[in-house]
């Protein structure tokens, strides 16, 4: 059975919901096994194995805190060379993306971004990619091991299966040319709406709205249905 992993992203120690979800689509192609990289990682072991994962590989360095992409791509690449993963998926964050195009390019791998939905097929995997806003799908098929896919968020639901992950510990070196780009501050904006990315109910508005005076009108509705507008 084709080994399947999720990296399961972090951000400030704890897990992003986009991770749960490619846990959804990754039980369905194979056996799972994820990756958590930072503080909060042998917390987050726990909550992905009951989500379907058997094994994750945790590293909780500071350097995956303080350092963008690079310091995880060291990892990820040293894992790989370890265990052979099949198939790789992150979603489609812009954390995850940093790291995901870095990797490809460590591995001299094919990178599918933006896909909707990952099918196995013939012995290796097709990402079904939506463009022109939707309307058209392409099947774009890896051709190299492993694959290496994003994943845009909400493409699948999160589900709990029950299980219990086996912690192992990733003992990887990270290169000193590696911890390059340092993260020197962090904001967050304050709010009490729900964010687009988090809402199970989006409103949008365009041309019918007939200018922006009317756009509260969506504002007070997704209030209303606890959603955000898009």
């Amino acid at each position: 059975m084709a080994k399947i992993w999720v990296y399961a992203e972090l951000n400030q120690g704890k897990l992003q919901s986009t991770a749960l979800e490619l846990m959804a689509k990754a039980r369905e192609l194979g056996d799972v096994e994820a990756v958590a990289l930072g503080s909060g990682a042998k917390a987050a072991a726990a909550t992905l194995g009951k989500h379907g994962a058997k094994v994750v590989h945790v590293n909780e360095d500071q350097s995956f805190d303080d350092f963008l992409a690079e310091p995880a791509t060291d990892a990820l690449a040293a894992l790989h060379k370890e265990h052979a993963p099949d198939l790789i998926l992150f979603g489609f964050t812009s954390d995850s993306r940093d790291i995901a195009g870095r990797l490809a390019a460590r591995l001299d791998v094919g990178l599918i971004s933006n896909a909707g939905d990952v099918v196995a097929k013939d012995g290796g995997f097709v990402a079904k990619v939506p463009y022109f806003g939707g309307v058209k799908v392409a099947s774009m098929r890896a051709n190299k091991k492993p694959a290496i896919i994003l994943v845009r968020p909400k493409s699948f639901e999160a589900s709990e299966t029950g299980g219990t992950a086996e912690i192992k510990e990733a003992g990887v070196a990270i290169g000193a040319d590696s911890k390059r780009a340092r993260i020197t501050e962090r904001v967050v904006e304050a709010s009490e709406k729900v964010k687009l990315e988090d809402a199970k109910v989006v409103i949008a508005g365009g041309r019918g709205m007939g200018g922006p005076d009317n756009f509260p009108l969506l504002e007070a509705l997704a209030g209303a249905l606890g959603g955000a507008v898009g």
